[in-house]
């Protein structure tokens, strides 16, 4: 797992060889969600089977607010990352 950036309480990370779609993980000290940031805005990425997402509708929106300011730097970070460099 690496860091990708910290704001606002919010840690913003990508797993190593994670699945696609390309997605950050969006964390504060209670909850958590997934972002899709395959496309041209973050989009809440849906779980399949698990529907794990432990996140309240303000969370969510926050962390939307966050990826969708850093984009590319979000984009720039999960192909470092699943790429090894």
């Amino acid at each position: 797992m690496a860091e990708v950036f910290r704001i606002d309480g919010c840690v913003v990370k990508v797993f190593s060889n994670d699945h696609d779609p390309a997605h950050v993980h969006v964390s504060s000290a209670e909850q958590e969600v997934k972002i899709d940031i395959s496309g041209p805005i973050a989009v809440v990425l849906e779980s399949g089977k698990k529907k794990r997402q432990r996140a309240s509708a303000k969370f969510t929106k926050q962390a939307l607010q966050i990826v969708n300011a850093r984009l590319v730097e979000a984009k720039a970070a999960w192909e470092a990352i699943q790429s090894g460099e």
